[in-house]
């Protein structure tokens, strides 16, 4: 098997897959993305921030160096997309993004093939602060990444986004998500979790929106030996109490992380439909930030993970 390093996979022992010493500036040319940036919260409340963008240079991303600077550059055209997508509701999102932020954004995805996406991080801010860092601090125990405006699988905007001077057809990228979080394919790999069929394909779908590093690195534990079966056959009463600790932590991890989404997810959208008189379905489900039917999901995968425990043997299994 061939071995890897974990600095090139943009992995360390103590970080994990979070981007260890990131940076919170970006070289002077690129002050027109640092200070809308900067100013999202009022510009969006103010519903200001399509004007601002509409004014800004396009800028050429040849003057980032090195993988913090194009991952800042990333994360920060990220929520500036984000804002200008969803300004006015999630009910009025704009079909077009100007060629300004389309066309870097869409270069620097083509870079990304290489050098890895961003981690995402309250550097850059949007209404609703503290439960937005609630929600985020969460994900960043799970490394979760940040990608172009959601519109995939968004019944609000169905046929996706124009990204203007990139294609005149309408394209669809998937939200942030902890489904894209590295660390719970590796941990999924590592314990030999069996995920339901669905539930599944879409966390594979998922990895696509990963650091390749961070890929390459989860194929590589894929390849590796078993380790629930080396436990199963070490025999070893320690080993085997080791590995199912594992395992319920692991599942503890995500009955929080349902917890953490009832509350920033599910109640946030009972409390909307509110605001606009609209009587609540007992049966509706509020979409996760990639598309998912949230609950469902993440109740499917905390339940497998559960599955993953191994059993004591007794003489009768020999």
């Amino acid at each position: 098997m061939e071995k890897i390093k974990l600095e090139d996979c943009y992995v360390s022992e103590e970080y994990g897959f979070i981007l260890q010493d990131p940076l919170v500036t970006l070289p002077d040319y690129y002050k027109p993305w640092t200070d809308i940036a900067g100013n999202l919260v009022t510009l969006i409340e103010t519903k200001k921030l399509q004007d601002e963008v509409r004014k800004m240079p396009e800028l050429d991303i040849k003057h980032l160096k090195g993988h913090r600077q194009l991952r800042l550059a990333r994360l920060t055209l990220s929520h500036i997309v984000m804002g200008y997508v969803w300004q006015n509701g999630e009910t009025e999102g704009t079909k077009v993004l100007p060629r300004n932020m389309a066309v870097p954004l869409y270069i620097y995805t083509q870079v990304s093939q290489i050098l890895g996406l961003p981690n995402l991080s309250t550097i850059v801010s949007f209404p609703g602060v503290d439960s937005m860092q609630g929600f985020v601090w969460y994900t960043m125990l799970v490394e979760v990444g940040c990608h172009p405006a959601p519109v995939k699988d968004n019944p609000n905007m169905p046929e996706g986004l124009v990204y203007e001077g990139v294609s005149d057809e309408p394209l669809s990228f998937s939200g942030g998500s902890a489904a894209q979080s590295s660390v719970y394919h590796v941990l999924d790999e590592l314990l030999g979790i069996k995920h339901h069929p669905q539930s599944a394909d879409f966390l594979f779908k998922m990895r696509r929106y990963m650091p390749p590093a961070h890929s390459d690195f989860i194929r590589w534990v894929i390849e590796a030996p078993s380790l629930s079966e080396y436990v199963v056959k070490s025999e070893d009463p320690t080993l085997l109490s080791s590995f199912n600790q594992c395992i319920s932590t692991l599942t503890e991890l995500r009955s929080l992380h349902i917890r953490i989404v009832s509350k920033y997810v599910n109640a946030a959208g009972v409390r909307a439909r509110m605001k606009k008189n609209q009587t609540e379905n007992p049966g509706h489900q509020e979409r996760g930030t990639a598309g998912s039917q949230v609950m469902t999901f993440l109740k499917s995968v905390r339940d497998t993970s559960k599955d993953g425990m191994l059993r004591h043997s007794t003489p009768g299994d020999h």
